[in-house]
């Protein structure tokens, strides 16, 4: 490619070893430039927060321990469980406490970050540690730019995937309670017949002297319970999960519209009722509350327009 364009200029390449000196060079060059620029857009106390990733934990009891927050903002998410979803938070809150510029990386594409960034994360602390400030720096802030992303991109994968292990949960549990119930329960719609019935004959009777001969007390208790356990969803608790969420992180798009979503009834295992109102209320909510990746949400009203309409249409 160099010779190319040498030959495309009309000049006389040098030796190899000038070429290579050259590139060598301006790939420094340009290092120190992006260093020196990043760096500049650093608060001096997002500088110390930085260098604090770099530092033993602390534990409640005042002792130190032997990992730092940058290697366990390192470490990968754990099983689908509670504890994972709260441990990416605690992540996510370590790195937006740092304060980092929204528009750090703004005149720098997402490779270029990212080749910065590779090298936080395979060098030992020591040897990020030894970095001078103006590299240190630069190459932390990367990491975390990027991480933060990644980061909410897993939790909101942990939110979905727990919210759909409780619904399955739920289910079994609604399931086993039905059917016992119905084993319970022999010939309910003859029963409900003649209640009416005795109802319509004896309008004026009491409940214990007309019903109760026809359907027991405890007959009828049991029938309530098994319709009420038909309705039972944990849809209550997946929407504590993401208000929690956007409560913590109110700026972030994605928690709005993985909430959305929730109600738009995309797999079809759920039993959580298809409510695209809610799922209008939802993504309409991120859209006045964010800055940042509207677009998404837009995208998500558009196609919840077409939805809607091709139901209508499938009414008619």
């Amino acid at each position: 490619m160099v010779y190319e364009r040498y030959h495309d200029l009309k000049i006389e390449p040098p030796e190899p070893k000038s070429i290579d000196r050259l590139i060598r060079s301006a790939v420094r060059t340009a290092d120190e430039q992006f260093y020196t620029t990043t760096t500049d857009k650093l608060s001096p106390v997002t500088r110390v927060k930085l260098d604090a990733l770099l530092n033993p934990t602390t534990l409640p009891d005042g002792t130190t321990d032997n990992t730092s927050i940058l290697q366990q903002l390192r470490s990968d998410a754990g099983a689908c469980k509670l504890n994972s979803v709260l441990a990416e938070i605690e992540k996510l809150k370590q790195i937006r406490a740092l304060d980092l510029p929204s528009d750090l990386f703004s005149q720098s594409s997402s490779k270029v970050v990212s080749w910065y960034r590779q090298r936080v994360a395979v060098e030992d602390l020591s040897e990020i540690r030894r970095h001078p400030e103006h590299i240190r720096y630069t190459l932390l802030s990367a990491y975390c730019y990027q991480r933060e992303r990644e980061i909410t991109d897993t939790l909101l994968d942990l939110l979905i995937d727990l919210i759909h292990k409780i619904e399955k949960r739920a289910e079994r549990t609604v399931d086993k309670q039905i059917l016992k119930d119905v084993k319970r329960i022999r010939g309910k719609h003859r029963l409900l017949y003649e209640v009416a019935q005795v109802s319509i004959e004896r309008p004026e009777g009491t409940i214990k002297e007309v019903i109760y001969p026809v359907a027991p007390e405890q007959t009828l208790r049991d029938l309530v319970q098994e319709f009420k356990a038909g309705g039972l969803y944990d849809i209550e608790t997946a929407d504590k999960l993401f208000q929690e969420l956007i409560t913590r992180f109110p700026g972030n798009v994605w928690g709005y519209i993985g909430w959305g979503d929730m109600y738009r009834n995309f797999k079809p295992e759920s039993r959580i009722i298809g409510n695209y109102d809610k799922a209008k209320e939802k993504y309409r909510l991120g859209l006045a509350r964010c800055n940042t990746e509207i677009d998404v949400i837009t995208d998500r009203l558009d196609d919840l327009g077409v939805e809607q309409r091709k139901l209508s249409l499938g009414a008619e």
